[in-house]
Protein backbone atom coordinates (compact mmCIF):
# COMPACT_ATOMS: atom_id res chain seq x y z
CA UNK A 1 0.00 0.00 0.00
CA UNK A 2 2.85 2.39 0.00
CA UNK A 3 2.44 3.74 -3.29
CA UNK A 4 -1.57 3.43 -2.99
CA UNK A 5 -2.57 5.51 0.27
CA UNK A 6 -1.36 8.76 2.09
CA UNK A 7 -3.18 9.75 5.00
CA UNK A 8 -2.34 13.29 5.34
CA UNK A 9 -3.06 15.18 8.32
CA UNK A 10 -2.83 19.17 8.41
CA UNK A 11 -2.78 20.16 12.06
CA UNK A 12 -2.41 23.54 14.09
CA UNK A 13 -1.34 23.69 17.72
CA UNK A 14 -3.05 20.46 19.00
CA UNK A 15 -0.50 17.95 19.54
CA UNK A 16 -2.55 16.43 22.48
CA UNK A 17 -5.14 15.56 20.11
CA UNK A 18 -3.61 14.39 17.54
CA UNK A 19 -1.11 12.37 19.49
CA UNK A 20 -4.57 10.57 20.39
CA UNK A 21 -5.57 10.26 16.21
CA UNK A 22 -1.91 9.14 15.63
CA UNK A 23 -1.84 6.26 18.66
CA UNK A 24 -5.28 4.52 17.44
CA UNK A 25 -4.05 4.25 13.59
CA UNK A 26 -0.50 3.49 13.75
CA UNK A 27 -0.33 -0.01 13.98
CA UNK A 28 -2.61 -0.01 11.43
CA UNK A 29 -0.91 1.72 9.13
CA UNK A 30 2.64 -0.04 10.13
CA UNK A 31 0.83 -3.09 9.31
CA UNK A 32 -0.27 -2.06 5.64
CA UNK A 33 2.07 0.09 5.02
CA UNK A 34 0.08 3.45 4.62
CA UNK A 35 2.18 6.75 4.61
CA UNK A 36 1.23 9.14 7.44
CA UNK A 37 1.96 12.90 5.83
CA UNK A 38 2.37 15.78 9.24
CA UNK A 39 1.52 19.69 7.87
CA UNK A 40 2.15 20.85 11.02
CA UNK A 41 1.05 24.63 10.94
CA UNK A 42 1.35 25.36 14.68
CA UNK A 43 2.92 28.59 16.13
CA UNK A 44 4.28 26.08 19.10
CA UNK A 45 6.95 23.18 18.93
CA UNK A 46 4.92 20.82 20.73
CA UNK A 47 3.83 19.03 17.53
CA UNK A 48 7.06 18.71 16.06
CA UNK A 49 8.47 17.11 19.63
CA UNK A 50 5.38 14.77 19.81
CA UNK A 51 5.92 13.72 16.02
CA UNK A 52 10.10 13.21 16.32
CA UNK A 53 9.66 10.88 19.21
CA UNK A 54 6.63 8.87 17.13
CA UNK A 55 9.03 8.77 14.48
CA UNK A 56 11.60 6.30 16.53
CA UNK A 57 9.17 3.51 15.87
CA UNK A 58 7.25 4.37 13.30
CA UNK A 59 9.55 5.57 10.12
CA UNK A 60 6.48 5.86 7.66
CA UNK A 61 5.07 9.17 9.06
CA UNK A 62 6.63 11.80 6.71
CA UNK A 63 6.32 15.52 9.17
CA UNK A 64 6.71 18.76 7.49
CA UNK A 65 6.62 22.19 10.02
CA UNK A 66 5.54 24.91 7.32
CA UNK A 67 8.53 27.70 7.82
CA UNK A 68 5.20 30.53 7.74
CA UNK A 69 1.70 30.11 8.96
CA UNK A 70 -0.40 29.03 5.93
CA UNK A 71 -3.76 28.99 7.91
CA UNK A 72 -6.36 26.56 6.42
CA UNK A 73 -6.97 26.72 3.18
CA UNK A 74 -3.29 26.56 2.14
CA UNK A 75 -2.51 23.62 4.19
CA UNK A 76 -5.68 21.83 3.20
CA UNK A 77 -4.29 22.02 -0.23
CA UNK A 78 -0.33 21.33 0.48
CA UNK A 79 -1.65 18.10 2.37
CA UNK A 80 -3.83 17.07 -0.65
CA UNK A 81 -1.53 17.94 -3.18
CA UNK A 82 2.20 16.85 -1.71
CA UNK A 83 1.80 13.45 -1.46
CA UNK A 84 2.16 11.15 -4.98
CA UNK A 85 0.30 8.42 -4.14
CA UNK A 86 -2.45 6.83 -5.92
CA UNK A 87 -4.96 7.66 -3.28
CA UNK A 88 -5.23 10.63 -0.87
CA UNK A 89 -7.25 10.60 2.53
CA UNK A 90 -6.75 14.50 3.87
CA UNK A 91 -7.75 13.77 7.63
CA UNK A 92 -8.73 15.78 10.29
CA UNK A 93 -6.38 16.56 13.06
CA UNK A 94 -9.58 15.43 15.86
CA UNK A 95 -10.76 12.67 13.45
CA UNK A 96 -9.53 8.98 13.46
CA UNK A 97 -10.95 5.63 11.70
CA UNK A 98 -12.41 3.35 12.85
CA UNK A 99 -9.53 -0.03 12.56
CA UNK A 100 -12.08 -2.27 12.29
CA UNK A 101 -13.34 -1.07 9.39
CA UNK A 102 -10.02 -0.30 7.48
CA UNK A 103 -9.91 -3.25 5.00
CA UNK A 104 -13.02 -2.30 3.31
CA UNK A 105 -11.87 0.97 2.69
CA UNK A 106 -8.54 -0.50 1.04
CA UNK A 107 -10.14 -2.88 -0.74
CA UNK A 108 -12.84 -0.24 -2.46
CA UNK A 109 -9.41 1.57 -2.85
CA UNK A 110 -7.82 -0.95 -4.48
CA UNK A 111 -10.54 -1.60 -6.87
CA UNK A 112 -9.29 2.10 -8.61
CA UNK A 113 -12.69 2.26 -9.64
CA UNK A 114 -13.39 5.69 -7.90
CA UNK A 115 -11.90 9.00 -7.95
CA UNK A 116 -13.99 10.38 -4.62
CA UNK A 117 -14.94 7.94 -2.08
CA UNK A 118 -16.49 9.64 0.57
CA UNK A 119 -16.82 7.65 4.24
CA UNK A 120 -19.41 8.16 6.95
CA UNK A 121 -19.09 9.58 10.26
CA UNK A 122 -20.21 8.85 14.03
CA UNK A 123 -23.08 11.00 14.48
CA UNK A 124 -23.89 12.16 11.38
CA UNK A 125 -26.84 10.67 11.03
CA UNK A 126 -26.51 9.48 7.61
CA UNK A 127 -27.89 6.31 6.54
CA UNK A 128 -27.52 5.36 2.07
CA UNK A 129 -26.81 2.47 0.32
CA UNK A 130 -22.83 1.54 0.29
CA UNK A 131 -22.19 2.15 -3.36
CA UNK A 132 -21.40 4.21 -6.58
CA UNK A 133 -23.40 7.50 -7.53
CA UNK A 134 -23.38 8.39 -11.15
CA UNK A 135 -25.47 11.69 -11.07
CA UNK A 136 -23.54 14.04 -9.65
CA UNK A 137 -26.64 16.26 -9.20
CA UNK A 138 -27.87 13.67 -6.77
CA UNK A 139 -24.37 13.31 -5.01
CA UNK A 140 -24.33 17.11 -4.64
CA UNK A 141 -27.88 16.75 -2.91
CA UNK A 142 -27.17 14.03 -0.52
CA UNK A 143 -23.70 14.28 0.28
CA UNK A 144 -22.67 17.97 -0.29
CA UNK A 145 -23.38 19.17 3.36
CA UNK A 146 -21.03 15.78 4.18
CA UNK A 147 -18.40 16.45 2.74
CA UNK A 148 -17.84 19.83 4.60
CA UNK A 149 -16.08 17.70 7.18
CA UNK A 150 -12.34 17.37 6.80
CA UNK A 151 -11.40 13.33 6.68
CA UNK A 152 -14.97 12.53 5.08
CA UNK A 153 -13.34 12.45 1.29
CA UNK A 154 -10.75 10.08 -0.17
CA UNK A 155 -9.39 11.58 -3.44
CA UNK A 156 -7.48 9.52 -6.33
CA UNK A 157 -4.62 10.97 -8.03
CA UNK A 158 -6.97 11.94 -10.98
CA UNK A 159 -9.45 13.68 -9.07
CA UNK A 160 -6.29 15.63 -7.60
CA UNK A 161 -4.40 16.18 -11.09
CA UNK A 162 -7.39 18.60 -11.52
CA UNK A 163 -6.93 20.94 -8.93
CA UNK A 164 -6.57 24.79 -9.49
CA UNK A 165 -5.01 26.04 -7.13
CA UNK A 166 -5.26 30.08 -7.47
CA UNK A 167 -8.93 29.34 -8.20
CA UNK A 168 -9.38 26.92 -4.84
CA UNK A 169 -7.38 29.43 -2.71
CA UNK A 170 -10.35 31.89 -3.26
CA UNK A 171 -12.58 29.74 -1.66
CA UNK A 172 -12.85 30.10 2.15
CA UNK A 173 -13.28 27.31 4.50
CA UNK A 174 -14.70 24.95 2.13
CA UNK A 175 -12.45 24.74 -1.14
CA UNK A 176 -13.15 20.74 -0.75
CA UNK A 177 -16.20 21.40 -2.09
CA UNK A 178 -15.70 22.93 -5.26
CA UNK A 179 -12.47 20.54 -6.20
CA UNK A 180 -15.10 17.62 -5.53
CA UNK A 181 -18.02 19.12 -7.22
CA UNK A 182 -16.40 20.70 -10.24
CA UNK A 183 -14.84 17.52 -10.85
CA UNK A 184 -17.51 15.30 -10.51
CA UNK A 185 -19.50 17.80 -13.07
CA UNK A 186 -17.08 16.51 -14.98
CA UNK A 187 -16.61 12.68 -14.23
CA UNK A 188 -18.97 11.30 -11.48
CA UNK A 189 -16.63 8.43 -10.21
CA UNK A 190 -18.06 8.52 -6.50
CA UNK A 191 -18.14 5.91 -4.18
CA UNK A 192 -20.19 6.35 -0.36
CA UNK A 193 -19.47 3.95 1.74
CA UNK A 194 -22.17 3.57 4.64
CA UNK A 195 -20.08 1.77 7.31
CA UNK A 196 -19.15 4.30 10.62
CA UNK A 197 -15.47 4.81 9.72
CA UNK A 198 -14.32 7.90 11.30
CA UNK A 199 -14.95 8.60 14.68
CA UNK A 200 -14.10 12.55 16.11
CA UNK A 201 -11.92 13.08 19.50
CA UNK A 202 -13.04 15.51 21.68
CA UNK A 203 -10.60 16.96 24.19
CA UNK A 204 -12.46 20.35 25.12
CA UNK A 205 -11.12 21.56 22.42
CA UNK A 206 -13.16 24.28 19.99
CA UNK A 207 -12.38 24.15 16.05
CA UNK A 208 -10.14 26.91 14.62
CA UNK A 209 -13.75 28.23 13.25
CA UNK A 210 -15.39 28.79 16.17
CA UNK A 211 -14.77 32.48 16.55
CA UNK A 212 -16.01 33.10 13.39
CA UNK A 213 -19.35 30.45 13.23
CA UNK A 214 -21.37 32.81 11.22
CA UNK A 215 -19.39 34.01 8.69
CA UNK A 216 -17.89 30.46 8.00
CA UNK A 217 -21.29 28.74 8.16
CA UNK A 218 -23.31 31.15 6.55
CA UNK A 219 -21.13 33.63 4.13
CA UNK A 220 -18.45 31.21 3.31
CA UNK A 221 -20.54 27.74 3.31
CA UNK A 222 -22.77 29.91 0.44
CA UNK A 223 -20.47 31.60 -1.26
CA UNK A 224 -18.74 28.15 -2.23
CA UNK A 225 -21.73 26.43 -2.49
CA UNK A 226 -23.05 29.25 -4.92
CA UNK A 227 -19.74 29.64 -6.77
CA UNK A 228 -20.45 25.97 -8.26
CA UNK A 229 -24.21 27.66 -10.04
CA UNK A 230 -22.57 28.00 -13.09
CA UNK A 231 -22.12 24.15 -13.33
CA UNK A 232 -25.31 23.11 -11.01
CA UNK A 233 -28.51 25.14 -11.32
CA UNK A 234 -29.05 27.88 -8.51
CA UNK A 235 -32.11 26.19 -7.41
CA UNK A 236 -30.48 23.01 -6.30
CA UNK A 237 -27.26 25.19 -4.87
CA UNK A 238 -29.84 26.68 -2.33
CA UNK A 239 -31.50 23.51 -1.69
CA UNK A 240 -27.66 22.11 -1.03
CA UNK A 241 -27.11 24.91 1.38
CA UNK A 242 -30.40 24.90 3.11
CA UNK A 243 -29.60 21.16 3.96
CA UNK A 244 -26.56 21.41 5.52
CA UNK A 245 -28.35 23.22 8.45
CA UNK A 246 -31.22 20.98 8.80
CA UNK A 247 -29.24 17.86 8.49
CA UNK A 248 -26.22 18.79 11.14
CA UNK A 249 -28.21 20.69 13.29
CA UNK A 250 -25.83 23.51 13.45
CA UNK A 251 -27.75 26.26 13.92
CA UNK A 252 -30.86 24.49 16.22
CA UNK A 253 -31.53 25.81 19.36
CA UNK A 254 -28.95 24.12 21.70
CA UNK A 255 -25.86 24.86 19.55
CA UNK A 256 -26.99 28.82 19.95
CA UNK A 257 -27.20 28.44 23.26
CA UNK A 258 -24.26 27.30 23.50
CA UNK A 259 -22.81 29.74 21.34
CA UNK A 260 -24.64 32.32 23.42
CA UNK A 261 -22.64 31.13 26.09
CA UNK A 262 -19.63 31.82 24.89
CA UNK A 263 -20.31 35.11 23.88
CA UNK A 264 -20.25 34.19 19.96
CA UNK A 265 -23.97 34.67 19.43
CA UNK A 266 -25.09 38.18 20.84
CA UNK A 267 -27.34 41.04 19.13
CA UNK A 268 -24.95 42.27 16.83
CA UNK A 269 -24.46 38.95 15.14
CA UNK A 270 -28.20 38.42 15.17
CA UNK A 271 -29.01 41.58 13.71
CA UNK A 272 -26.15 41.15 10.87
CA UNK A 273 -27.51 37.64 9.99
CA UNK A 274 -31.12 38.06 11.33
CA UNK A 275 -32.76 37.08 7.44
CA UNK A 276 -30.02 34.02 6.84
CA UNK A 277 -30.98 32.72 10.61
CA UNK A 278 -34.56 32.68 10.46
CA UNK A 279 -34.23 30.45 6.80
CA UNK A 280 -31.26 28.42 8.60
CA UNK A 281 -32.46 27.55 11.92
CA UNK A 282 -36.37 27.50 11.42
CA UNK A 283 -36.67 29.28 14.83
CA UNK A 284 -38.93 32.24 14.94
CA UNK A 285 -37.50 35.97 15.23
CA UNK A 286 -38.59 35.74 18.97
CA UNK A 287 -36.21 32.91 20.29
CA UNK A 288 -33.35 34.17 18.15
CA UNK A 289 -33.74 37.94 19.39
CA UNK A 290 -34.22 36.16 23.29
CA UNK A 291 -31.49 34.06 22.96
CA UNK A 292 -28.83 36.66 21.75
CA UNK A 293 -29.91 39.40 24.51
CA UNK A 294 -29.76 36.91 27.82
CA UNK A 295 -26.67 37.37 29.73
CA UNK A 296 -24.01 34.24 29.18
CA UNK A 297 -23.54 33.07 31.90
CA UNK A 298 -27.07 31.69 32.69
CA UNK A 299 -26.30 29.40 29.80
CA UNK A 300 -22.89 28.48 30.80
CA UNK A 301 -24.73 27.28 33.68
CA UNK A 302 -27.68 25.23 32.28
CA UNK A 303 -24.75 23.58 30.87
CA UNK A 304 -23.09 23.02 33.56
CA UNK A 305 -25.89 21.80 35.71
CA UNK A 306 -26.92 19.36 32.00
CA UNK A 307 -22.98 17.76 32.43
CA UNK A 308 -23.70 17.05 36.06
CA UNK A 309 -26.46 15.52 36.11
CA UNK A 310 -25.61 13.36 32.66
CA UNK A 311 -22.35 11.76 34.98
CA UNK A 312 -24.46 11.19 37.52
CA UNK A 313 -26.41 9.44 35.77
CA UNK A 314 -24.28 7.42 33.84
CA UNK A 315 -22.19 6.43 37.50
CA UNK A 316 -25.87 5.39 38.80
CA UNK A 317 -26.83 3.61 35.98
CA UNK A 318 -30.14 5.37 35.55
Amino acid sequence: MENTLTISIPTNNRAEILRDNLSNILDLCKEYSININIYDDSTDQETRMMIDDLMRNYPFIHYLKNPHKLAFEKNYLQSLLSPKTDYVWVLGDSMTIETSLILNVLETINSGQYDLISVNVKGRNLSYPSKSYNDCREVFLMFGWHMTLIGATIYSRQAIASVDKHALLKIKNFPQIVLCFRYLAEKCSFFWMNETILVGIKRGHHSYWIKDFFAVFIEDWTNAVMSLSEIYSSDLCQRVIVRHSKLSGIFGLRTLASLRGLGIYNYKEYKKYREQLLMHSKLNRFILLLLSLFPPIIFVFIRKIFSTFTRKRLELGW
